[in-house]
């Protein structure tokens, strides 16, 4: 794990560091490395212990602090799903069918939902989260089933029947939920034609002062 860049000079800065996990002859062994560090966390292990060994293993503080860094990105998904983790299957089944109805497919204040739910805003939001993630990779990204599964238990470690019940949600919403990402996209570009448009007259007032 990361043996080729233990041996990277310490005279190199955070940024030619950085750089170096980004090319092509470093970058596989990089991002399975992170990969090795996130599944030990997400198995159990201790998040200080893992550092700690990495500490012995790698004297090059800034790789070091790069790393840790990475890593702490990969395992954020994974902690922010705790809450999900922790519910049974027919809880999660009616807080996700409530938070999808009333938020992804409709619009209604949070309010409503903490009391439809009976749960904390915190929560709410956890779930809401999962489901707009829920919503890229099925409706945007077109997984697969079996994908959706595959990649839920990787990142999160969310089990196959809790996202299979996901995914049928979803997928039964579909058109509805095309039509929507459509909308959004369609705000977007012309959010993005606005700021283009707005940046060009302002070249143009400059210009013609």
């Amino acid at each position: 794990m990361f043996d080729n860049l233990i041996s990277i000079s310490t005279e190199m800065s955070e940024i030619e560091i950085k750089q170096l996990t980004d090319n092509e002859s470093y970058r596989k062994e990089y991002v399975n490395g992170i990969i090795i560090l996130s599944d030990k966390f997400k198995n159990g292990e201790n998040f200080d212990d893992i550092c700690e060994q990495l500490k012995k293993e790698i004297h090059n503080e800034k790789l070091l602090k790069i790393i840790i860094a990475d890593f702490e990105g990969n395992i954020k998904g994974f902690q922010e799903t705790e809450y999900i983790r922790n519910l049974d299957l027919e809880s999660f089944k009616r807080i996700s069918k409530i938070i999808f109805e009333k938020v992804i497919l409709e619009t209604s204040t949070l309010e409503e939902i903490e009391s439809l739910t009976g749960i904390d805003k915190e929560y709410i939001y956890c779930v809401l989260k999962f489901l707009k993630h829920s919503k890229q990779e099925i409706i945007v990204r077109r997984y697969s089933e079996k994908l959706f599964i595959e990649s839920n238990y990787d990142i999160f470690r969310i089990k196959d029947d809790y996202s299979s019940f996901i995914f049928n949600l979803f997928k039964e919403s579909k058109n509805e939920l095309v039509v929507s990402v459509m909308m959004e996209n369609s705000i977007l570009l012309k959010n993005i034609k606005e700021s283009v448009s707005t940046i060009l007259d302002i070249f143009k007032e400059i210009i013609d002062e």
